[in-house]
């Protein structure tokens, strides 16, 4: 998640103010200074479109990888395609000779870029794996086909240079390219204003120079000083993707970190998991199978009045393992089963959880009470889960006093800090950090449970990118907190 911050939008702005008027003075000065002088150099030429190729095709895979750790979307599909494209036509125009597929080349990189770029006009919007990856790989295959198609039959080609002076075909051609580039740019902007992503502000950037390129390309000539203008223009937009590329190894390297974090923490859960298999899961078996025994010899011995007792305890046992086993589901489908997520009004995520809850709350005559709550961007079910396990909790820990609950939600950094406070029995300095683990039961002989509840609740808030603790005074209450994000669309919406 990224947070719009106003230095940094201003630098880009500024960033974007210096790269236009050096542009425009570069242009001004080669006009009425330089005009009419030319320099030939074809190895120089083909080595800054070589590797302006090779740097496109790089970030068209890398543009794609980082989708792995922020999701597909549609605009990074276009933004892919667009550099397949420019990569490969521009390999075919760095190894061909001046001539007609020389300028058609490097004309249709630049229309083709440019349309694949203003694509993402168009509603941005989730999509899924197989559908991200085809597009640019059919991209990269049809500029291959056509590339070669081009190079072995140039007769086919129209004719783009005539005299040492560009036709109007070639110079249409770059002039639409140029403004579909300045229109993407024109997107980018608007979304790096709302936004501020570092990314977004370097794709502006580099659709701002290939358009300043392509408009500028009627006004040159083969091998005018103009003309290597543009191509410097060109080569200035791959070289400020270089911040580009370390945004993406940071967000690799990100990445690669939660799965290990994640990777760490399902370990320890299969650690836990296996502790659970083999003691409190065992536990109760153990003794509904004693029951039974003692149960059988008390009918063989013609003793059925003791019978129900031993029927009784080893009901509850079952009961217990049955709890036991249902929460266990639970917690293991926090991750596995989760759902996107979507706008959550957190009152109604309340009231559901108090309606789940209405017959302990009665029997209780707890009172729960709340002040108005915002909306979030989160799973459902799983907030309606996580407020029903601290409820419950609370109803659960007040001993011969009726509950009462209050329930909160302030605006912090960033996130929504969400508090339930209660007047039950409160949680001993040492056990505060324990209860959020696998098992970690307080006041095992007094009070009933798995001990999976609030581990429940810490995976829940973990998955939604925030923080759970409690407060406490012994006898005096404990006050549970927990955060979540402020998605970017839900700004300013709030109690």
């Amino acid at each position: 998640m990224y947070r719009r911050n106003n230095i940094v939008i201003r630098l880009g702005l500024m960033i974007i103010g210096i790269m236009i008027i050096a542009s425009l003075s570069g242009s001004t000065v080669v006009n009425f200074y330089l005009s009419g002088k030319y320099w030939i150099h074809e190895p120089l030429h083909s080595s800054i479109e070589a590797m302006g190729s090779l740097a496109a095709l790089c970030l068209a895979i890398l543009v794609l990888l980082l989708q792995r750790y922020e999701g597909y979307t549609a605009h990074r599909v276009w933004i892919s395609c667009a550099f397949a494209s420019m990569g490969t036509l521009d390999l075919f125009h760095a190894s061909s000779t001046p001539g007609v597929a020389f300028v058609w080349f490097r004309s249709v990189a630049t229309f083709a870029g440019g349309l694949f770029f203003v694509l993402t006009l168009i509603r941005d919007r989730k999509v899924r794996p197989v559908v991200a990856f085809f597009p640019p790989a059919a991209i990269a295959l049809s500029g291959l086909i056509l590339g070669s198609l081009c190079a072995y039959h140039p007769h086919i080609l129209p004719l783009m240079v005539k005299e040492g002076r560009f036709t109007v075909s070639a110079m249409a051609i770059n002039l639409a390219g140029g403004i579909f580039f300045l229109i993407a740019a024109a997107n980018f902007l608007r979304m790096f204003l709302a936004r501020g992503r570092p990314d977004e502000l370097i794709f502006l950037n580099l659709c701002l120079l290939f358009g300043l390129a392509g408009v500028l390309f009627p006004a040159s000539e083969l091998w005018s000083l103009n003309w290597w203008l543009w191509h410097v223009l060109r080569f200035g937009a791959y070289l400020i993707t270089l911040p580009y590329l370390f945004f993406i190894f940071q967000r690799f390297e990100t990445g690669l970190q939660k799965i290990v974090a994640e990777l760490r923490r399902s370990n320890e859960e299969l650690e836990q998991f296996a502790y659970v298999a083999s003691h409190d899961l065992k536990e109760p078996l153990l003794s509904v199978a004693s029951n039974i025994k003692l149960l059988q010899r008390r009918i063989t011995k013609g003793h059925p009045e003791e019978t129900n007792e031993f029927i009784e305890k080893s009901l509850q046992q079952l009961t217990m393992m049955q709890a036991l086993i249902s929460d266990l589901l639970i917690y293991s489908r926090v991750g596995t089963q989760a759902r996107p997520f979507e706008k959550v009004a957190c009152d109604a995520v309340l009231s559901r959880a108090v309606e789940n809850l209405s017959t302990r709350i009665e029997q209780k005559q707890a009172t729960i009470t709340a002040d108005p709550l915002p909306e979030v961007m989160a799973d459902q079910v799983q907030m309606v889960q996580l407020m029903q396990n601290i409820l419950g909790n609370a109803l659960k820990f007040c001993e011969d006093k009726a509950p009462v609950i209050h329930v909160s939600a302030v605006r912090g950094e960033g996130e929504w800090i969400f508090s339930v406070r209660d007047n039950g029995i409160g949680i001993p300095p040492e056990e505060r950090e324990h209860i959020f683990e696998m098992f970690g039961r307080l006041h095992k002989d007094k009070f009933h449970g798995t001990g999976i509840g609030l581990a429940t609740c810490k995976k829940i808030v973990e998955r939604h990118n925030g923080r759970i603790w409690v407060t406490s005074d012994q006898g005096q209450g404990s006050t549970f907190f927990f955060t979540v994000p402020i998605h970017d669309s839900l700004q300013g919406i709030g109690p």
